[in-house]
């Protein structure tokens, strides 16, 4: 029985078979024939259709592995020509591209883009960027900001409460020479009166604003500064004071008056009038206990204690 080749599958009979013309060896021949002409075909075609390199320098035989190695577009849905268009856009806040360093800012030879800080003012985390703030009054530095809770403690301190303040209106009691700030009005009031009762949203005749308050003291306080003193008297060169005082001269208005006050044998004052009228006038020359005064001249001389 007759078989098939493996390739061509040509009809080859078996060392017992009786040869068909035919089947053995006719059909085999056109298999043959067909087969030659496909190869022919194929050879023609290669040779009419091969591979232009075009302006590639290299090697045909080359152009495969240039080929492999060329940047693969990935995923990009357009053309592999339109990536240098892509690649050469700004990028926005609505656009992907490419990002110019500004200022604050630099990169490194990876392209990383990182803030830069000048100071220790920024403290620049892998995560984050911390505001280094200080929260006291006895640091030195001059590039970290001070904290708001600082502002509030030197707010108070500008408005003259160095010790703070003891309350705040509206309130219900109120203690004698405590201070309370007014939130409608930015002021500080001092309680002269101590206060318990119905709730206050303003201060009341117990309150006087600190301001006045300040002021009136210094007033108060003036007069115990002001010595109190005796009447004047009358006295003549060669006085000694018994107390703490002053010397009161009051120089005579007639023609060519002359007149000379000592303290301790030292000048204190003098008045001259070398022609014409001059009203009179008066000077006031302090002097301590047990110092003499001598005059000479027309004018008159008047001690006023201290008491």
């Amino acid at each position: 029985m007759s078989i098939l080749t493996n390739f061509l599958k040509l009809l080859k009979p078996e060392p017992n078979d009786f040869i068909d013309v035919v089947k053995h060896i006719s059909e085999n021949y056109d298999k043959l024939d067909e087969n030659a002409k496909t190869n022919n075909d194929t050879l023609a075609n290669l040779k009419s259709n091969k591979l232009d390199k075009g302006t590639y320098l290299g090697k045909a035989s080359d152009l495969k592995t240039e080929i492999d190695t060329k940047l693969d577009k990935g995923t990009y849905p357009g053309n592999a020509s339109d990536l240098n268009d892509e690649i050469s856009k700004i990028a926005s806040k609505t656009v992907l591209g490419r990002m110019i360093v500004g200022k604050g800012m630099t990169a490194d030879s990876t392209g990383k883009v990182s803030v830069v800080s000048k100071n220790d003012g920024i403290t620049v985390n892998d995560n984050d960027i911390q505001l280094n703030t200080v929260d006291n009054l006895i640091n030195t530095s001059i590039t970290k900001p001070l904290s708001a809770n600082q502002g509030v403690i030197l707010d108070k301190q500008d408005k003259g409460v160095l010790g703070g303040y003891n309350g705040i209106f509206p309130l219900t009691v109120a203690s004698k020479n405590g201070i309370y700030l007014l939130p409608a009005t930015n002021k500080f009031y001092v309680c002269v009166e101590n206060y318990s009762g119905s709730s206050l949203t303003a201060p009341n005749a117990n309150f006087e604003e600190l301001s006045v308050f300040q002021n009136r003291n210094k007033l108060e306080n003036l007069g115990s500064f002001i010595p109190n003193y005796a009447a004047a008297i009358s006295i003549s060169s060669g006085y000694i004071a018994t107390t703490n005082g002053w010397i009161r001269v009051a120089s005579a208005g007639s023609k060519r008056n002359i007149t000379v006050v000592n303290v301790n044998g030292v000048q204190a004052c003098r008045f001259a009038v070398s022609d014409g009228y001059m009203p009179t006038s008066t000077m006031m020359i302090p002097i301590g206990i047990g110092q003499v005064v001598t005059a000479s001249g027309q004018g008159s001389l008047y001690f006023i204690p201290i008491k």
